[in-house]
Order: C-alpha cells, then structure tokens, then sequence
C-alpha cells in the first residue's frame, strides 16, 4: 500500500523543477575546468646589461692604451689612464656578472670585460713601474750634473774622451786584423811543408857503419 494511500495522510503536491534546472550555465569568469592547474610563467623580456657593456668597452681601452706607454714623454700619463680604465672595466665587469645572474643576460661580455681589465692593469703597472724609475735616474743623473764643480766636471770630460779613444783604437785594431785574415786566407800558411816537394837526404851517420872496435885514426887511414 503507498504512503499517499494510508486513511488520515494528506495527499503531497508533485514536485515542480526550478526555472532554468535543464539550461547549462556558464562558469564565473577565471574559473574553468584547468583552473586549479598551475600555469607556466610568462617568459621575461631581457634588456641590455649596461654594466657589463662598458666593462667591455673600458677593458679594450686599457688594453689599447698599453702602445701608448712606450711613448718617452706621456708614457707615465698613459699609464696611469691604463690603470683608471683597467680597474673601471674590472668593478663595471663584476657587477655586470651579477646583473646577468639575476637574469639580465651578457655574461659572457662582462666576463671578457674581466679579463680585458686585468690584463690592461697589470701591463700597465708594471710599464708605468719602469717609466717612473726611468724618469727618476734621469733627473738624478742630471741634478748630479749640475751640482758638480767645475773641477769634476773637467775630470768627467777627460774620462769620457779617455774612453772615446780606447774604443776608437780597438775599433782600429779589429778591424786591421779583419784585413790582415781577409788577405792571408788565400796564401799557404807559413812554415808548413809542401808534401810534392822532395826531401833532402839525410846524412848518413859515420858511426854506423863503424864496427866497435875500429878507431877514428884507422878510418882516415
């Protein structure tokens, strides 16, 4: 017997679907099905590292700079911009390097701004080293110079002519004895016999043919 049939129960109404129960909806923006998947990151767009750029840049002038210091007058000058360019392009280099770990990119400019750098700094000090002492034995000679008396310098003059002609006469010497081996090459050496010349005999030994017991006085016999 059903539960609407039992004496005494008031009879239930059907049941009625809500407006719009049968019609899909769509879903709320920014939610669908891969919503809840993680998604990639959007790739970042790199820029130009600066840094390491001018790194580069400082680097091949200090390097540069290094045919410039074999110049007599501005060689030191030179060479002390060579440092200041060296050590700009090895700090710029350094801090390039880590703007392109942060993903900036140009590693490998900042890397060759490095090496550049170091190579120009130690060019440079130590041509700028010999400058500078070259410089300082030049002015020492010549405040020498100037403080010397007129004595000394008149026996610094003598010195020097003094040498002067010991090396013009050995100068000489040398170059007589040059001439003396230039001609003497061709002729025969003195004193060294011809082998197709015939040698003289030799004189026979008067005693060898004497038995022991003759004497001189028999053989003039």
């Amino acid at each position: 017997m059903a539960e609407n049939d039992v004496p005494g129960n008031p009879p239930v109404p059907p049941q009625v679907p809500p407006p719009g129960a049968g019609v899909p909806q769509e879903p709320p923006p920014g939610v669908g099905p891969g919503a809840g998947a993680p998604q990639a990151a959007a790739p970042v767009a790199q820029g130009t590292n600066i840094l390491a750029v001018i790194g580069l840049v400082s680097g091949i002038l200090s390097v540069v700079a290094i045919l410039g210091m074999i110049i007599p007058m501005i060689g030191v000058f030179v060479a002390g911009a060579g440092v200041l360019l060296a050590t700009a392009a090895i700090v710029l280099s350094v801090m390039g390097r880590k703007a392109a770990y942060r993903g900036l990119g140009g590693q490998g400019t900042a890397m060759g701004g490095l090496i550049l750098g170091i190579i120009g700094l130690v060019f440079s000090l130590a041509i700028g080293a010999c400058q500078v002492a070259c410089w300082s034995a030049v002015n020492t000679s010549q405040t020498k110079f100037k403080n010397m008396t007129p004595q000394e310098r008149e026996e610094l003059r003598k010195q020097q002519e003094e040498l002067r002609k010991q090396f013009n006469q050995d100068l000489q010497r040398a170059i007589e004895e040059k001439k003396k081996e230039d001609e003497g090459g061709g002729a025969e050496p003195k004193g060294k016999p011809d082998p197709a010349e015939p040698k003289d005999p030799e004189p026979a030994d008067p005693k060898a043919g004497a038995s022991p017991g003759d004497s001189p006085e028999k053989k003039v016999e």
